[in-house]
């Protein structure tokens, strides 16, 4: 099974956590102030990850984070909807299975994660967030990777891999 996740940004920087078959995983992130270049960016991480599932004739999913409130919108929410859409568009338009988790879910992962919660991911005064050992470079990885967490756990009810 291949899943791509995003923390999606439409003007700054998006985290990616790209999960394959429990033992292969990998954490990125993109930045750019356009949001077409953000899509593009998803696009381009999508393909890459349905080519791999695809010659391995396995299940593919995207994952991402859909923020559900509208309170100060401004110009950088404005293109945060604009890359959202193109991403579900995307999805849709390949007829690739796509699942949004909301924002809310993820922020209360984060504040498992920091209580230590969630195997494999630990957070360190003046450190900042590391995953199996790993340092995690941004914020946006660290959702990147709850986005996965928050489905695989929370609405899947599977066992979290990384328990050790």
């Amino acid at each position: 099974m291949t899943i791509i996740t995003f923390d999606p940004s439409g003007d700054s920087t998006s985290g990616v956590f790209n999960f394959h078959n429990w033992s292969n995983y990998s954490l990125t992130h993109f930045s750019n102030q356009d949001w077409r270049e953000q899509v593009q960016f998803f696009k381009s991480q999508i393909k890459t990850g349905l080519d791999q599932a695809q010659k391995m004739e396995e299940e593919f999913m995207v994952l991402y984070e859909n923020s559900n409130f509208c309170r100060g919108a401004n110009k950088s929410f404005l293109n945060l909807i604009r890359a959202v859409a193109g991403l579900s568009l995307f999805c849709y338009e390949k007829r690739i299975p796509a699942c949004t988790i909301s924002s809310r879910a993820v922020n209360l992962a984060k504040k498992e994660a920091k209580k230590g919660v969630i195997k494999g991911l630990e957070w360190k005064w003046g450190k900042g967030w590391s995953f199996r050992g790993k340092k995690i470079i941004n914020d946006h990885e660290l959702d990147a990777l709850l986005v996965f967490y928050v489905f695989w756990v929370k609405q899947k009810g599977e066992e979290w891999p990384w328990i050790k």
